[in-house]
């Protein structure tokens, strides 16, 4: 009978192999915690987008809809990095 050999992650990595892991667990991780930023981000301008609305249909000054326009611009933006973040993470998985 042979005897039954039992194998470790460690017998099919090489140094190499690991630094790369760690070097993808990192960009992993720093990913994650952009994505996390990102949807905080986004809520406090959404929110602030939401009052501001309110605030437009009671005055309508030039300088309100200005800042209106920047603050839907800047949403945009993050949403749009938040969306390729989250499918690029779902694209490694």
């Amino acid at each position: 009978m042979e005897a039954a050999t039992s194998f470790t992650p460690d017998d099919f990595t090489s140094p190499n192999d690991e630094l790369m892991l760690k070097e993808l667990q990192n960009t992993h991780t720093d990913q994650l915690a952009r994505i996390q930023e990102l949807k905080s981000k986004l809520e406090s301008i959404k929110s602030k987008l939401e009052s501001m609305k309110l605030d437009l249909k009671k005055e309508s000054s030039e300088e309100r809809k200005e800042l209106f326009r920047n603050l839907t611009q800047e949403y945009i933006m993050e949403r749009d990095e938040y969306k390729a973040l989250i499918a690029k993470s779902k694209n490694l998985n």
